[in-house]
């Protein structure tokens, strides 16, 4: 069954929520399409972590960005979506279902997001999903897929996004391609655009805090330091 364009544009506005939020996670950031029940959908997928970059550059081709209208959906749409709980969110939660901030989108958004959490053996229940042909709407971590994003999409499981970006994520694709660095990090080398990715709009400031080397400490014969 061939989507319709309310719902591809559902899906779509879903996996850009869901590829930006993802770009505090370590572990992927990438979002890419599945053939779920039958239905092409959307699939978010944290995948090849966070594309980014605050250097500007001249896109030839560059979209223009558009306006979202809110909400997207007035009939309680649900989408399911395959995702793993980044290790430092797990410090303080163990469900996004029960996450105030996605329980916020949901309301400004009129989408549910039902998340079906993994934890530990992620690529296990990744495979076990895409053997058994019983997909989410949205994938996290789309590079599991042995052979590959393109192989993916050829084999039927992911939505190719190339000739959908532009109708429905201009605002994404206006910055994606506003630099030649991250345009090609956030698609395949022949072009194609299988996943949706984080893309930064200003420089990350630092976030792991001083480090120092034990070897160095060790060689010298001194302490760990406990000042500046």
């Amino acid at each position: 069954m061939k989507p319709t364009k309310s719902t591809l544009a559902i899906l779509m506005a879903a996996l850009l929520t869901l590829s930006l939020t993802a770009c505090s996670s370590g572990s992927d950031s990438g979002s890419s399409g599945a053939e779920s029940g039958g239905s092409s959908s959307g699939t978010s997928s944290e995948s090849a972590g966070s594309e980014g970059s605050s250097e500007e550059g001249a896109g030839e081709t560059a979209a223009q960005p558009g306006e979202m209208e809110l909400p997207l959906s007035t009939t309680g749409e649900t989408l399911t979506c395959f995702i793993t709980l980044d290790v430092e969110a797990a410090i303080s939660m163990d469900d996004y279902n029960d996450n105030e901030y996605f329980q916020n989108l949901e309301e400004r958004t009129g989408v549910h997001i039902d998340f079906r959490m993994n934890s530990g053996a992620d690529t296990t229940n990744f495979n076990l999903m895409i053997a058994s042909n019983n997909l989410t709407d949205l994938i996290t971590g789309p590079d599991r897929y042995a052979d590959g994003l393109e192989a993916a999409v050829e084999d039927g499981y992911y939505l190719d996004l190339t000739d959908l970006v532009d109708e429905y994520m201009p605002n994404y694709q206006a910055r994606r391609t506003a630099n030649d660095e991250i345009r090609k990090a956030t698609m395949t080398d022949s072009g194609m655009l299988p996943c949706v990715y984080g893309v930064n709009t200003s420089p990350e400031g630092p976030w792991t805090g001083l480090m120092v080397r034990q070897d160095w400490l060790d060689d010298l014969g001194l302490e760990t330091p406990v000042t500046y």
